[in-house]
């Protein structure tokens, strides 16, 4: 069983007093090697056994070893698409935001944040409150659901018996942006008037 990281380790450990490293780098020469060529061997393992896994924590552990190694500039791209992977295989609010919080620029965040904005408008309807509309309609402003979450919200906050000159001044007070807010205000002068 071959470990990349123990070999690392193990090859950090190696310390070639200066008298013999010409005769060293020699031996190594004769037999096809290099100082420089074992230690690219060993980064080419650590890499490929981050891939094997294709985790966001084996790019992350790939990533903490590496000190000049030849896929540093790559291992983020692929921590990225690991950690999309997984944030999307996980579908919860807890996974969405943990992505966009560590990679918030990345090519998947805007992805990731309509999944996210989905989840919280589902979570809304489950629980289908005005609180719960409210929550959602706050958090997500600008989502493509907030317009869905209002008339929700405000069809919920309608006054369900009998209408009154109060109910409908406080409903339009509360919410007068509503769809409903415009016909109400009309009807305000004629139920103070019946009233």
């Amino acid at each position: 069983y071959y470990d990349p990281y123990t070999a690392f380790e193990n090859y950090n450990k190696i310390i070639v007093p200066e008298t013999l490293q010409i005769d060293i780098d020699k031996f190594l020469k004769d037999h096809d090697y290099s100082r420089a060529g074992i230690k690219d061997t060993i980064y080419g393992k650590i890499l490929e056994m981050a891939k094997k896994n294709n985790t966001e924590a084996a790019y992350e552990k790939a990533e903490l070893v590496c000190n000049g190694c030849y896929y540093k500039s790559g291992i983020k791209t692929l921590k990225e698409k690991a950690a999309f992977d997984e944030c999307k295989g996980k579908a919860s609010i807890e996974s969405y935001n943990y992505f966009l919080n560590k990679y918030g620029r990345s090519e998947y965040g805007g992805e990731i944040k309509l999944l996210l904005d989905s989840k919280y408008f589902e979570k809304a309807v489950n629980e289908n409150t005005i609180s719960s509309m409210n929550n959602f309609i706050n958090i997500c402003p600008k989502s493509a659901w907030t317009d869905r979450a209002v008339e929700i919200r405000d069809s919920l906050a309608l006054p369900s018996e009998s209408l009154t000159y109060i109910k409908v001044k406080k409903y339009v007070e509360n919410y007068p942006k509503s769809k409903y807010s415009a016909g109400f205000m009309k009807e305000e002068p004629n139920l103070l008037y019946n009233e």
